[in-house]
């Protein structure tokens, strides 16, 4: 009861501090509730935690490589041992048994660019193979679902999400949230921060000096800033500021005298 009484007081809130954020036509991102990834949560805790998967090829990311015949014992959601020699192996735990014999074994997937608009999504994600994600356009409800991930009250892949979207005058949805100036830049990540967002997501609306607003005092609070590039900012510029990724580049407005080859290539080699 207690838990309950401070999920819904954390929300109450963070909805609260939302809201005085927002201009009067703004709105939340459409939800779509589901009590599924909940069912399948408990039934995910009442399974065993150890688990042996025997005679499998492990396709691993640290060279161009296929091991086969490979067995492969994970804990509590942890790879402990990697083996062909299953004689090797701690059963200690009495691992439960996946004959792996001609199928492939690869780490998770991360999807690093997605919209959490149905609960029901974050099942398809685990189903197939995605284990972390990392949530774009962030409210409220997005912070409650990735602390009941984190508990595991929830089936769902590892989830980070990004703030409300900051975007200028001219927004393009109607969920974003509208900054006029540096005063209102400010105000937004220290509340962003402050509920505890992953990210600050930053929209090509955005002027310039309210966008290196952003920066600064993101940088200030050690929250990196992820997104759109502002269109009042060509590519070079924006590549040698702190913003931490860069989405989209390929949209036209942007250094479109720069080929989107190069493009990609100055991304890359910024590490952004």
């Amino acid at each position: 009861m207690k838990k309950i009484i401070i999920t819904v007081t954390l929300l109450v809130g963070l909805t609260a501090s939302y809201f005085l954020l927002l201009r009067p036509h703004s709105s939340l991102p459409e939800h779509l509730l589901s009590k599924l990834p909940a069912k399948y949560g408990r039934i995910a805790a009442s399974k065993s935690s150890s688990y042996l998967i025997t005679d499998v090829s492990v396709i691993p990311m640290s060279r161009d490589t296929i091991l086969a015949h490979q067995n492969v014992l994970i804990k509590r959601g942890h790879i402990h041992q990697i083996t062909p020699l299953l004689d090797r192996i701690d059963t200690s735990t009495h691992p439960v048994r996946i004959n792996g014999q001609g199928q492939y074994l690869i780490p998770g997937l991360n999807d690093m660019h997605v919209y959490i608009n149905d609960e029901n999504n974050l099942l398809l994600f685990v189903a197939n193979g995605v284990t972390t994600v990392r949530n774009m356009a962030g409210a409220p409800f997005d912070l409650i679902l990735r602390q009941q991930s984190r508990d595991g009250q929830i089936l769902s892949p590892t989830l980070y999400t990004a703030s409300p979207i900051l975007e200028g005058s001219d927004n393009v949805w109607k969920f974003s949230v509208v900054l006029k100036n540096k005063q209102e830049a400010r105000q937004a990540v220290l509340t962003y921060k402050q509920a505890g967002y992953d990210f600050i997501k930053v929209y090509h609306t955005l002027p310039a000096d309210v966008y290196r607003e952003i920066l600064r005092v993101s940088d200030s609070l050690a929250v990196p800033v992820v997104g759109h590039i502002p269109f009042q900012l060509d590519l070079p510029q924006t590549l040698a500021l702190s913003q931490y990724s860069l989405e989209h580049v390929d949209l036209r407005p942007i250094s479109p005298q720069i080929p989107l080859f190069k493009k990609l290539a100055m991304v890359g080699q910024s590490k952004k």
